[in-house]
């Protein structure tokens, strides 16, 4: 996969959890991506993994950036997707 972004969602990527550094460094990665996250930028910061059980129909990493997303700036306070955040 191909992502492209501006530098919006750049500036404040620096926040994953163990998990998610774990899926970008599996064997199915590339290996630039491995060799990325071997060396990591010093904007980003891994977090210990605080899942207890996934959110229905998302894997490990997607519901463990969104329980740490939630961590840091609260549930009402989040937007995924480009959705704006939930009203109250």
């Amino acid at each position: 996969m191909i992502v492209v972004a501006d530098t919006s969602p750049l500036n404040y990527l620096i926040l994953i959890p163990e998990v998610v550094r774990r899926e970008l460094d599996h064997d199915g990665a590339s290996p630039q991506v491995r060799a990325w996250i071997a060396n990591p930028p010093s904007w980003l910061e891994v977090r210990s993994d605080q899942l207890e059980e996934s959110i229905a129909d998302l894997d490990a990493g997607e519901s463990a950036a969104i329980l740490l997303a939630e961590q840091q700036v609260g549930r009402h306070e989040c937007s995924f997707e480009d959705r704006p955040p939930s009203a109250g």
